[in-house]
């Protein structure tokens, strides 16, 4: 039996050395075609098996938006797409104008703390701009930075600059993302 055996590891070896798996697959296309298209339909077959009811989610659009208030410095959730300036909670600004402008809220974290949230600039329309549909996110926007007093153009160097601060990358090379309002 041993010798049997022996002497079909032989045959193969030889076989192995002399034809070898390439000279296989050429005399036998049909059978690597269909082992191929099989195993393609297995893979398509578990992808839709794990994507069913707990796969992949749309990612649902958000109803809010984040807000800040230059009264007080606060936060706010409001309904998205406001015209701003828009009301506050805290009222208007002094000149009588609403005192509510959009806020870019960033994070490193995937499911950020309100500790782990910070404010990447705040954004309004610029009053002097002829029109802010169409085009570039950037055209017609107003953006400062929390601490600033004066708004800069978005497309302006220093609105670039403030953008390139706000979307830094922290010492692990990670760069921050929106944060969706609850």
């Amino acid at each position: 039996m041993f010798d049997e055996l022996a002497e079909k590891w032989e045959d193969f070896r030889d076989w192995w050395k002399e034809r070898g798996p390439r000279q296989w697959i050429n005399d036998n296309p049909k059978v690597v075609i269909t082992v191929a298209c099989v195993s393609a339909a297995v893979l398509v077959g578990s992808v839709f098996m794990h994507s069913g009811a707990n796969g992949i989610q749309p990612i649902e659009q958000s109803k809010k938006q984040w807000y800040y208030d230059l009264n007080t410095g606060e936060l706010f959730v409001a309904a998205k797409g406001l015209a701003v300036p828009t009301k506050a909670p805290s009222g208007s600004l002094a000149n009588g104008e609403p005192a509510g402008v959009r806020a870019c809220v960033l994070s490193f974290a995937l499911e950020p703390s309100e500790s782990e949230q910070f404010i990447g600039f705040l954004e309004k329309p610029d009053p002097n701009a002829t029109s802010t549909t169409g085009g570039k996110w950037s055209q017609g926007r107003l953006i400062r930075r929390v601490e600033d007093r004066q708004w800069f153009a978005a497309e302006s160097r220093q609105g670039r600059a403030i953008m390139e601060d706000a979307f830094i990358a922290d010492v692990n090379g990670e760069r921050p993302s929106y944060v969706r309002p609850k």
